[in-house]
């Protein structure tokens, strides 16, 4: 077992560009270091993380406003435990490659099915058409989002050589729509009952964010290839 020391260690690949990344990072250690001398495993947790952000997706689609809060507290659970176990298994040196594909995979699966349940439930809640039109639109931008990830991946060994790091802004980067920022909004908008108008803005922030992303990325490629 490592000693107290190694323990605390911070790992360099888990400093975040984002403030609110980076406070979910630094709650998943915390919370990780007092199990790294227990027999639980990062699977198990990872296993509680998966049944509990499945259970979000069922309250919500329930449709009333204790619902939505309840199941949203469940996601914001179940994304603590997802930072929670990778901390586990860096520090009890369990981390793997194909644990990272399942994380990573089941993330992409569960913000999708997350804002599914919601749509649902607001559905059932109003009956009114747009919120499904809502719903389908966050997944579709989240997908292509994504998608412009794989490129820079499919395209590039190195996908950061893209980026022109000195007119990177750090201010910009807090903007980013992460998984934690993304959910922390739903969090705070579904308190203040208001998670048709969180659809309709994460919708306009999402889109605009890809458009932007996508010329961005492709004036840096251009660029490079042509200067």
């Amino acid at each position: 077992m490592p000693d107290k020391e190694k323990a605390l260690k911070f790992f360099k690949h888990e400093k975040e560009i984002q403030l609110v990344s980076q406070f979910y990072r630094n709650l998943g250690i915390f919370l990780a270091n007092p199990l790294i001398n227990t027999s639980i495993t990062p699977n198990q947790i990872s296993a509680i993380s998966i049944i509990i952000a499945l259970s979000g997706v069922y309250v919500l689609s329930l449709g009333t406003y204790s619902y939505f809060v309840l199941g949203a507290i469940l996601f914001q659970v179940s994304i603590i435990l997802d930072r929670v176990d990778g901390a586990l298994a860096r520090r009890k040196n369990m981390a793997s490659t194909f644990g990272k594909w399942i994380e990573y995979n089941f993330d992409v699966i569960t913000d999708v099915l997350i804002i599914f349940g919601a749509t649902i439930g607001l559905f059932i809640q109003t009956n009114s058409s747009l919120v499904l039109i809502l719903g389908m639109i966050f997944i579709m931008l989240r997908v292509l989002i994504l998608n412009i990830n794989t490129a820079l991946f499919v395209c590039f060994d190195s996908p950061g050589e893209v980026f022109n790091k000195e007119t990177q802004n750090k201010l910009i980067t807090q903007f980013i729509p992460t998984r934690t920022l993304i959910f922390l909004l739903f969090t705070v908008f579904i308190l203040f009952n208001r998670l048709y108008e969180f659809l309709i803005f994460i919708d306009i922030y999402l889109a605009i964010f890809f458009l932007v992303s996508l010329i961005y990325l492709s004036f840096e490629i251009w660029q490079k290839e042509n200067g």
